[in-house]
């Protein structure tokens, strides 16, 4: 497993055991005798290699007090940097990028058009490529660290919901450095995050230009590390770019090529992204695999080092746990998560993404208890997140809000407003495939509710056709619930009662024992 989170830093080349390290380190304090900055930085990132990273924060930290060297200082706190968003603690994440930033003298990226504006005239100045020779190996690191500056200032404001300006800005500041080190890792980093970005913002032709270049450089370079990259951003562009399918393929077969080339950061944010991917559309069984991977697939190293953060890891487990009715898993995550939920206010990709899994729990629960349920809605609405600005990771909070409002509206806890609203802000949510099939099953429901049964019929078909296209299994029972639904309130009990049937088994198929629940209580209220 390849746990490096930035360049190798090795003394002369020697490369010492982890044991012979730990002794030099004991040794050496016993006998109070100073270490060296070369020392703590190879001692941090094997600690980190044994899934320690804990005390690998702690040592890498304390080689700052042993030079004095900027390039060397700012190559710490981007190690610190990569070591907090391991853990998801994005707002230490962000203080560590700041202090790397100043030390090599650059300001770190500001909001606003002026800032935006100066970075695309930076871009006129910009030459495709540079030579790389006869520059000092110090400069050509100093440069590699501004380039991974950038790109994890980009993944800062990803992850805390900046614009899409900051961004861009970021992007636009990071090319020129990147086209001077030529081909390369960065270049590749740099051509992937813009392509990603530019399909983030449904910039289709541009981000296939960017990534197709990223392509060759990956070919040319014949490093599986870089092409490994490569071939993750190529996957979350194709979400983004509405190819859920496509994006999960990729993410798998980077498991199946790379699993020993990626780093442990790299593989959380593949799991992870899988994870969401294969939830949203009903594969609950994938989505719990992806995240059981983590801690089941790999090498012991990988294991404990995902075991620092496993509750948050674990937060994924709960839609399909919900699918499969296993309550008391739930509830042990929930109690396990509460003290930590209420001290990461400033983690917004994190909350949103526990929030609509918690959503999805009370959805499919048999009872509800409207305090919990509010207190979760007041929390997002703390997020100052609108539909537009969500992620779309987190797009399953607005989808999970409105199944669950029509299921209180069943249980008078909710009313026809909130519904309306409620389908109002989904369709303001991100124009993707797993969430307008969705979108379209709601509004079936709420035209049933109405007595529209013209409208419920065009929603649902609408909804199966975009469902099939992507298999959302998930939507399409929903779909096929709705088509029940409807057969009981035209009398058609016959109809309704072989529907029923049919998507019992296909639910039982699933394994979907919570949702089989869900789908009698809803079969009994026409009974």
């Amino acid at each position: 497993m390849n746990v490096q989170l930035i360049p190798t830093r090795t003394n002369n080349g020697q490369e010492k055991s982890f044991a012979d390290l730990v002794r030099m380190y004991e040794e050496h304090r016993k006998n109070l005798v100073a270490l060296d900055f070369e020392f703590l930085i190879n001692f941090g990132q094997a600690l980190l290699r044994e899934g320690r990273i804990r005390k690998a924060i702690e040592i890498t930290r304390e080689a700052l007090s042993y030079t004095d060297d900027r390039v060397d200082r700012a190559f710490v706190y981007l190690s610190l940097c990569r070591m907090y968003r391991m853990m998801t603690l994005m707002k230490n994440a962000r203080a560590e990028l700041r202090r790397a930033f100043k030390e090599l003298g650059v300001e770190y990226p500001r909001s606003g058009f002026p800032p935006f504006f100066w970075s695309i005239i930076g871009l006129f100045f910009t030459k495709a490529y540079s030579k790389t020779g006869g520059r000092a190996p110090k400069e050509t690191l100093k440069m590699q660290l501004k380039v991974a500056l950038y790109e994890e200032a980009g993944l800062s404001t990803y992850y805390l919901r900046g614009s899409n300006l900051l961004m861009l800005q970021i992007s636009f500041r990071a090319k020129k450095i990147a086209a001077e080190l030529g081909p390369s890792l960065e270049m590749i980093n740099w051509l992937g995050a813009t392509g990603t970005l530019l399909a983030i913002i449904n910039q289709r032709a541009f981000s296939e230009i960017l990534l197709s270049r990223g392509d060759k450089i990956a070919k040319d370079l014949s490093l599986q590390y870089p092409q490994a990259k490569q071939q993750m951003w190529r996957a979350l562009s194709a979400d983004y770019l509405r190819k859920p399918q496509m994006s999960v393929r990729i993410f798998e077969q980077i498991i199946s090529d790379y699993k020993n080339i990626v780093t442990m950061s790299d593989l959380r944010l593949i799991c992870i992204t899988m994870s969401c991917n294969y939830v949203i559309r009903g594969h609950t069984a994938l989505a719990s695999r992806a995240i059981e991977q983590l801690f089941t697939e790999y090498d012991k190293d990988c294991t404990e080092i995902f075991s620092c953060n496993k509750t948050f890891i674990e937060w994924y487990k709960i839609p399909s746990l919900s699918f499969g009715g296993e309550t008391k898993k739930i509830e042990q995550i929930l109690r396990n998560s509460r003290a930590i939920f209420a001290s990461v206010d400033e983690e917004k990709w994190q909350i949103t993404h526990y929030l609509g899994n918690v959503l999805i729990y009370y959805y499919l629960a048999n009872q509800h208890d409207f305090e919990e349920v509010s207190n979760i809605f007041n929390r997002f609405n703390a997020l100052r997140l609108s539909p537009e600005r969500t992620f779309l990771e987190g797009g399953h909070y607005w989808v999970a809000k409105t199944y669950l409002l029509f299921e209180l509206f069943y249980q008078d806890k909710a009313n026809i407003p909130d519904i309306v609203k409620a389908i109002s802000d989904l369709s303001r949510v991100q124009k993707h495939p797993s969430i307008q099939s969705h979108y379209f099953v709601l509004k079936a429901h709420m035209a049933l509710i109405q007595g529209d049964y013209s409208s419920v019929r065009k929603n649902v078909e609408v909804a199966r056709e975009i469902a099939a296209g992507i298999d959302n299994v998930w939507a399409e029972c929903e779909a096929d619930k709705i088509i029940m639904m409807l057969s009981y309130k035209e009398r058609k009990i016959t109809e309704a009662k072989e529907q029923f049937e049919g998507l019992q088994q296909k639910v039982k198929h699933l394994g979907w024992m919570g949702y089989q629940v869900q789908l009698e209580k809803y079969q009994n209220r026409y009974l």
